[in-house]
């Protein structure tokens, strides 16, 4: 399947709803077709956006989202495709009483991209129960890759053989049991903690990445003395949070990003990662 569009305006399909036009935009389930844009270049790979910024009017590049969610769940394995929508991979395990996804499924992502950036909530990792990634290299090689191979780090992996401008398309993880009662109540402890403690708001959830030692939105309370900057504000609940505002400029939001930042660096001497990535 391929959905190929020319001069598209990712607002359509993305979280923040921001003009930002791409020359190409496509859309497929092909690997073929995947190994062979790869090849040529000029590329980025997205997901569903829930932790992207498209901060640019127009630009020459090809926008690709793979969207094949085709698993297979044998005795000791699972093998499942990067476009795979957590919610969904969730839903399938709990009713196959395997565990290890039932705390991830609340976050609004796929798995190729939970994978890139080691997603994690509560006590679970999309790393923990992983074995292989399936990828393309930049050259367009199929590889196999152990999970040995892979540096985990906080919210993001390295895979340590290969240079970056690799795909990943499938993922390959060991089944871990649990009665089905038990992943009925990890999912609702999972649901129930981002009701309680995350702000109800159109957003792209924590904006920056937490220290080892400490929560982010802890430096923001007492380092930073402005609330928000041309009609972007900081949650005043958790202040990880930034809403987003369709009607606004999207660069005054990467402004405040940038402000915090610096307000932060010159307090602690410490740089802070966003969480979300930003496409100029």
């Amino acid at each position: 399947m391929i959905n190929y569009q020319r001069e598209y305006n990712l607002k359509e399909i993305s979280y923040a709803k921001n003009d930002a036009i791409c020359k190409f935009y496509i859309e497929t389930t092909s690997i073929a077709l995947i190994k062979n844009i790869i090849k040529e270049g000029g590329y980025l790979f997205i997901g569903n956006t829930s932790k992207t910024l498209f901060c640019f009017k127009y630009k020459e590049i090809k926008i690709i989202k793979f969207i094949s969610k085709e698993m297979k769940i044998y005795k000791n394995l699972i093998v499942v495709d990067s476009g795979m929508p957590l919610s969904i991979l969730g839903n399938i395990c709990n009713n196959n009483g395997i565990s290890g996804f039932e705390k991830l499924m609340t976050i609004p992502g796929l798995l190729g991209g939970s994978i890139f950036n080691n997603a994690s909530f509560l006590d679970q990792c999309i790393s923990d129960n992983l074995l292989y990634l399936l990828i393309i290299d930049k050259q367009g090689n199929f590889r196999i890759i152990k999970k040995e191979e892979v540096e985990l780090n906080y919210r993001k992996i390295n895979i340590k053989i290969l240079d970056e401008g690799y795909f990943i398309y499938k993922a390959i993880f060991k089944v871990k049991r649990k009665s089905f009662n038990e992943l009925l109540k990890n999912k609702l402890l999972a649901i129930n903690y981002r009701i309680k403690n995350q702000p109800q708001i159109h957003s792209l959830g924590s904006t920056f990445k937490n220290l080892s030692n400490i929560k982010v939105y802890q430096l923001i309370d007492k380092y930073v003395n402005f609330t928000e900057y041309n009609g972007y504000s900081i949650c005043q609940t958790h202040k990880n949070f930034i809403e987003l505002r369709k009607d606004l400029d999207i660069l005054n939001l990467v402004k405040l990003i940038e402000r915090i930042q610096e307000v932060l660096y010159n307090n602690i001497g410490l740089f802070i990662e966003t969480e979300i990535k930003i496409i100029y």
